[in-house]
């Protein structure tokens, strides 16, 4: 993990609310941004993923562009991107650095290595994909 990269902090709320999304859709990769401001998170917005793939994600469009208006119209900005590989690697592939686009973002992993689901943060730097620290708070402080 590279310390002097900035983290990615989020609420319980939102690692629930992603993980909750990741198994509703097991056929397919889940994604969708984390949006709020500086490394934390303070909302979690799904989008479809239009290939329903179980390898490949490409968020819908229209769902992108409405959620990118309501991320601006409360002053928060794309903190993160999240996404799962249900087959697949516990960190990001080469497609994902490839299409990656929100390089300011952080970009998060849901994967299942073995029996339980994980989640791994990156930050990609010169299409690099670097871990980064990821701080799961019970409640706002």
């Amino acid at each position: 993990m590279d310390h002097e990269l900035p983290g990615i902090q989020l609420l319980q709320k939102h690692w629930e609310r992603m993980q909750s999304e990741v198994l509703a859709l097991l056929q397919e990769e889940a994604c969708g941004f984390l949006a709020g401001i500086a490394s934390e998170v303070m909302q979690v917005i799904p989008v479809t993923n239009v290939l329903h793939s179980p390898i490949r994600y490409r968020m819908d469009p229209r769902e992108q562009l409405t959620a990118l208006q309501k991320i601006e119209a409360q002053r928060q900005s794309v903190v993160g991107i999240y996404h799962s590989h249900m087959v697949g690697p516990s960190g990001l592939s080469e497609v994902d650095i490839k299409e990656a686009v929100y390089l300011d973002a952080a970009y998060l992993v849901w994967s299942k290595p073995q029996s339980e689901w994980q989640c791994r943060a990156f930050r990609i730097i010169d299409r690099q994909a670097l871990e980064i620290e990821m701080r799961v708070e019970n409640q706002a402080t």
